[in-house]
């Protein structure tokens, strides 16, 4: 049940991401929501750490909704060792290879956010998710559960 949730989660996610999905304009040129010419939109999800059962579920969960839409191209990459400074280098790379969305769980916020203020500036869309990060750095949070749902959860078990 628990893996359904997160992978309906990690679904509502791209959804959102795909329709969110706005005019880039940026130095080297301006896209669409589908990318240049109706091509497919570019969504990066970066885990804290890539190989942790909790986000291969999300990434599962994303995977399968980006099939569902069809126009989305989802990369999920991240960091094996949950080192903040690799995730802040696929971020800078992600905006250099044009990225529409990047879907990040912030390990170190404070490390992060200059990249991710970079890539906002270059036009890309940049939420939190899992985990939020510095506010002024992406559009919004998409969380799993409320601190009250989480409690409630502890309290059950």
């Amino acid at each position: 049940m628990r893996t359904i949730h997160l992978s309906l989660i990690a679904g509502a996610c791209v959804v959102v991401l795909a329709a969110g999905c706005s005019t880039k304009n940026s130095g080297s040129g301006t896209s669409s929501a589908g990318g240049a010419a109706g091509g497919k939109i570019n969504i990066y999800l970066l885990p804290k750490k890539k190989g942790v059962a909790y986000f291969t579920s999300c990434d599962n969960g994303a995977e399968q909704a980006a099939k569902d839409l069809g126009d989305v191209n989802l990369v999920y990459d991240g960091p094996t060792d949950g080192s903040p400074e690799a995730s802040a280098s696929l971020i800078d790379t992600w905006t250099l290879k044009g990225a529409n969305v990047i879907a990040v769980s912030p390990n170190d916020p404070d490390v992060l956010a200059p990249s991710m203020k970079k890539a906002q500036t270059e036009g890309v869309k940049v939420l939190t998710w899992d985990a939020d990060g510095a506010k002024d750095a992406r559009s919004f949070f998409v969380d799993q559960a409320t601190s009250e749902e989480i409690g409630n959860a502890l309290v059950d078990r």
